[in-house]
């Protein structure tokens, strides 16, 4: 099974567009609509990282970043907003975020940013993601097949089962 993502966004065609394209990457996603139902989530689910969105109803995406990095450390929070001045980059960053997105984004620099928060939380915790044998190399935090040295196209699910089978 894939990471589990917390995907924080009160547009409904956002967070819609963002789970079934982040499922469709092999990860488990998680939604909530508004600042408090987030805090709720990431305590209960302990999801692997929080894309969240700084305009929310009822707590606003810097209180919720401010309360999970206070609960957990090593949750990457990456940030998606449609503020994008610098003032406001900075202090999302201040508070505890890994990453800041600007709206709008490519879904495919999202997803490798996603993958590259989730790999520097493995390498942090030690986690060693590689397999090598005969002509076969494996990298599965950086999400590299390569058979005979070239590299072949793969999506996070498949990666996802080649280590379960491995």
């Amino acid at each position: 099974m894939g990471a589990r993502i917390l995907v924080v966004e009160d547009d409904p065609s956002i967070r819609l567009g963002l789970q079934r394209s982040l499922g469709f990457e092999g990860y488990t996603v998680e939604v909530a609509r508004d600042g408090e139902e987030a805090i709720q989530r990431a305590f209960d689910k302990k999801p692997d990282l929080v894309l969240l969105d700084l305009m929310l109803p009822r707590l606003n995406g810097f209180e919720v970043c401010k309360t999970i990095r206070k609960h957990d450390p090593s949750i990457p929070i990456v940030i998606l907003s449609a503020k994008g001045d610098e003032g406001d980059k900075v202090l999302g960053l201040e508070l505890g975020a890994d990453d800041y997105v600007t709206k709008p984004f490519s879904i495919r620099e999202l997803t490798a940013r996603v993958k590259a928060a989730l790999r520097r939380k493995r390498t942090s915790e030690g986690e060693v993601d590689v397999f090598q044998e005969g002509n076969l190399f494996i990298d599965f935090g950086g999400q590299v097949l390569k058979v005979d040295g070239v590299a072949q196209e793969c999506t996070s699910r498949e990666f996802a089962l080649l280590k379960l089978l491995i």
